[in-house]
């Protein structure tokens, strides 16, 4: 696999296909790069006390019962919907790689590549259940490792050895299921495979490149970690410390929840462009080392109608 060329190509083609960026934004609908991921947990006496917020939804629901139920549906119907474009967008973002860099298209018709897209959507949701239950799984491990070495008389000295290890198992796990992940929704794509073909090819096809996607599983690691970092830094903690806070410190739990998510809801169009090109740029980077390890790079130095160098 050609690592610098797909580093660099997938940045040359999110700089020259803006169609990408737009797919790869409605791709992070549902999920995304981490920018969706982030997560706060302040101690007992943070905005999102559990008790607080069980007892003060119960009182809505029992003197509003009709607007609950309204709301929750709505919101049900709203996240099918995403869940169906974004998993559509991500079908479509490979098939516009694909077309660039296999067959030499000079141009992306975002409409027909979303169009194409559409018939993968059952396959590719089956895989992202099946990742779901994956990441549950190793989650579930590494706490168990850590768990155990809390003993009956508080933290025994253990902790110091499970929790790297604990730490190590589930940086390593994630990076190999994102890679399973990511390859079997191209076998998916490019290959015809049903769902648990698609996941027996990119497993073996892992397995005879452990190097190669070793990198690629890095590479996500460290764009993933790093939008994160950048995010929390920049928005995160300053929101938290400067508005909710102080709200919660003033009011209580619930109009801290109540400005949390008003401020969640008006930097949502912000986070969704970030994790979108940085989505975007991630799905470029596993398309091509796809096609790279599938064997069906082009030959003869030509990729995408451009010349490697």
């Amino acid at each position: 696999m050609d690592y610098r060329y797909l580093l660099r190509r997938s940045l040359a083609l999110m700089r020259r296909y803006r169609s990408l960026s737009i797919l790869g934004i409605l791709a992070s609908l549902v999920g995304g790069v981490g920018a969706g991921n982030l997560r706060y947990s302040p101690g007992r006496s943070g905005i999102l006390n559990l008790s607080d917020l069980l007892r003060e939804g119960q009182d809505l629901l029992l003197a509003r019962p009709a607007l609950v139920v309204t709301l929750a549906t709505a919101a049900l119907v709203l996240l099918m919907l995403f869940i169906f474009v974004s998993l559509v967008s991500r079908a479509a973002l490979i098939l516009a790689v694909y077309g660039v860099e296999t067959q030499g298209e000079k141009k992306i018709v975002m409409r027909q590549a979303f169009r194409d897209g559409t018939a993968f959507f059952w396959s590719f949701l089956a895989i992202y259940a099946v990742a779901l239950v994956g990441y549950a799984a190793v989650g579930y491990g590494a706490a168990t490792l850590v768990l155990s070495s809390w003993g009956s008389a508080g933290l025994d000295w253990t902790i110091y050895v499970t929790a790297p290890l604990a730490a190590l198992a589930l940086l390593l796990s994630y990076a190999l299921l994102v890679t399973v992940q990511h390859f079997s929704l191209r076998a998916i794509t490019l290959e015809s495979a049903g769902t648990w073909r698609s996941l027996a090819r990119a497993t073996r096809l892992m397995a005879s490149h452990p190097g190669d996607c070793v990198k690629l599983a890095l590479t996500y690691l460290v764009v993933y970690a790093g939008a994160v970092s950048a995010l929390a830094l920049a928005l995160g903690l300053p929101l938290y410390y400067c508005v909710i806070e102080p709200v919660r410190r003033q009011a209580g739990s619930g109009p801290a929840l109540i400005t949390a998510i008003l401020a969640a809801v008006l930097g949502y169009p912000l986070l969704l462009v970030v994790d979108g090109i940085l989505g975007a740029y991630i799905n470029g980077m596993y398309t091509i080392g796809y096609i790279q390890l599938n064997g069906t790079w082009p030959k003869g130095g030509e990729v995408g109608g451009e010349t490697l160098e």
